[in-house]
């Protein structure tokens, strides 16, 4: 019978679905923002990869990553996945918060 916990895999599966989400909606919000002039881009190779019309498609390529370390069982890709998921979470809350600022 179950524990009451959830297992790792389900665990490192939710993980993943949330980290391409997060990083998605950072897209989504970083596009809406700029384009209604909100904001601009601070990050130097995003704001280039905006100005070359190549941001949504580098977002995706992320997306992939974020795939391909969920596939790889050593500790580090491990790590790093969590790492990514906490990077677009506080970065998605920063969005979410300036939606009450504006």
């Amino acid at each position: 019978m179950g524990t009451g916990f959830i297992s790792k895999n389900t665990r490192r599966s939710w993980i993943l679905i949330l980290t391409i989400v997060l990083n998605s909606l950072d897209g989504l919000f970083t596009l809406y923002e700029i384009k209604h002039g909100l904001a601009t881009e601070f990050n130097p190779l995003m704001a280039w990869l905006l100005h070359l019309n190549l941001f949504i498609q580098f977002k995706f390529l992320v997306n992939i990553f974020i795939v391909f370390l969920y596939t790889q069982k050593q500790k580090m890709a491990q790590y790093g996945l969590n790492i990514c998921f906490y990077v677009y979470f506080f970065i998605c809350m920063y969005h979410i918060s300036r939606l009450f600022v504006l």
